[in-house]
């Protein structure tokens, strides 16, 4: 009789080739040297369980969602404060009285910050595949991130007369909503009596902030494998809920964030287009000129002025 000592997980591996080693030697009998027959066995490292990649997997999306909001927290004051440095300077208005109309400044910038959003979405994307992270479907929100990202940073801007003013502000609104909102609110959704909270908060961050529904985003994906058993998708149903790994678009996962942003994307640019065309009339409207009192000037003059 042979006893394994399960506590060590070494063991079992050894164990299973030290009896199949004895077999084999029972099994070639008296040829020669049977005796000296072994069996090499190479147990380090020992392959993952389903546990314990989940939980690596969990890691490593929390610190690649913590990475990329440092990134916003350091890219986003210089977009913002591009636009206001150009609207204090007087640059804009110089511009729209050249000729130039609103669509096409606001394009220009656009497209500019679309392609340098692309630039950083791809390399996240690279170092996903190097590092070989678990996050499905994140490229999905990376992608969006950088055609919704600007609109919002734009109508941001409208706040701030000043472009020094701005960086500040800038980087603690991206703090806020790329660190502590998607703590808060996974921890209210995982809480059962406060889900009903965080669905809203959930969808109203969303809306307000993109940087906030990418990270969140993120989180949900790489925790999912957590959520059947976490937050049922049946809810309070005892032994026939369904435990299974819920989908990427779930609701429970990145189907608010993903909605929230392609609402975002439409709903900034009405903004801006509201709100720019709005402030441009009114710095276009001069006031009349007042009349001058020509009393004591010569005839002739008055008539010049005429």
């Amino acid at each position: 009789m042979l006893f394994v000592n399960a506590i060590s997980p070494h063991s079992v591996g050894i164990w299973g080739a030290y009896v199949q080693e004895l077999i084999l030697r029972d099994f070639l009998g008296d040829l020669s040297g049977s005796k000296k027959v072994k069996l090499k066995l190479t147990n380090d490292p020992l392959p993952l369980g389903r546990d314990v990649e989940s939980g690596l997997s969990a890691i490593q999306g929390f610190l690649l969602a913590f990475g990329i909001g440092i990134t916003y927290i350091v890219v986003a004051p210089s977009l913002v404060r591009n636009v206001v440095e150009e609207r204090e300077k007087s640059q804009k208005n110089q511009m729209i009285v050249s000729g130039i109309r609103l669509p096409a400044y606001w394009m220009g910038h656009y497209v500019k910050d679309v392609v340098f959003g692309l630039i950083l979405a791809i390399w996240i994307i690279v170092l996903i595949a190097i590092f070989d992270i678990d996050v499905e479907d994140a490229w999905i929100f990376l992608i969006l991130g950088a055609f919704v990202n600007p609109p919002f940073l734009y109508t941001f801007g409208f706040f701030f007369d000043k472009a020094d003013n701005s960086g500040g502000a800038t980087s603690f609104y991206m703090f806020l909503f790329s660190f502590i909102a998607p703590i808060v609110i996974f921890i209210l959704q995982i809480i059962p009596s406060t889900r009903d909270i965080a669905l809203p908060l959930k969808w109203l961050f969303s809306l307000m902030s993109p940087q906030f529904a990418i990270i969140c985003a993120v989180y949900f994906i790489s925790f999912k494998q957590f959520f059947g058993f976490l937050q049922p998708a049946d809810g309070e149903c005892g032994e026939a809920c369904d435990y299974s790994v819920p989908d990427t678009f779930d609701e429970r996962i990145a189907l608010i964030p993903f909605m929230g942003m392609l609402i975002a994307l439409v709903g900034w640019w009405i903004v801006i287009a509201f709100v720019d065309s709005s402030l441009w009339k009114l710095c276009a409207k001069t006031p009349p000129p007042k009349p001058q009192d020509m009393t004591g000037i010569d005839e002739d003059i008055v008539n010049e002025e005429k």
